[in-house]
């Protein structure tokens, strides 16, 4: 049954050509939490049994942003319909895609990718360092999770 579902999720996700579609599964996360009783930021390992994108190219009718951008590619997470990663750039000829940070991603950190070895690493740094004052006035208690997350993808 879960097998049907990433078909289902796969055949839905895109409407681009087979050759530019990458399935990607996470196989390992980790980041550090703000632990209040200790009163300390501690290292966790995070579940990713329920991390897996498509990466395809976005269609020219596509449009993700209020601010007019061309977006080359699209890291759809399964079970969401806006991409958790949007980036500007094709792959470069080592074959890497970089998906910088943004708001039309909903800041949801960065995406890397390489279609020589079809692995990917996600990276989210936030939440350590950043005091926004209108989010977190101090940094920690009210802090965000910072974490990296890496796996291997499938050409479909």
């Amino acid at each position: 049954m879960k097998c049907l579902g990433i078909i289902v999720f796969l055949t839905i996700v895109s409407n681009t050509s087979l050759a530019d579609q990458y399935l990607c599964i996470a196989e390992e996360s980790t980041g550090f939490f703000f632990n209040e009783k200790s009163n300390k930021w501690e290292t966790s390992k995070f579940q990713t049994d329920h991390l897996k994108y498509v990466v395809s190219q976005v269609g020219p009718e596509e449009v993700y942003s209020f601010v007019p951008r061309k977006w080359s590619y699209k890291v759809v997470k399964h079970g969401e319909n806006w991409p958790s990663f949007l980036c500007e750039e094709d792959f470069n000829k080592p074959g890497y895609l970089s998906c910088p940070n943004s708001e039309a991603s909903n800041n949801q950190g960065d995406f890397h990718f390489n279609n020589k070895n079809l692995r990917f690493l996600i990276a989210n740094p936030f939440g350590y360092f950043n005091v926004l004052p209108s989010i977190n006035k101090i940094t920690d208690e009210t802090s965000a999770t910072p974490f990296m997350t890496i796996g291997k993808c499938s050409r479909f």
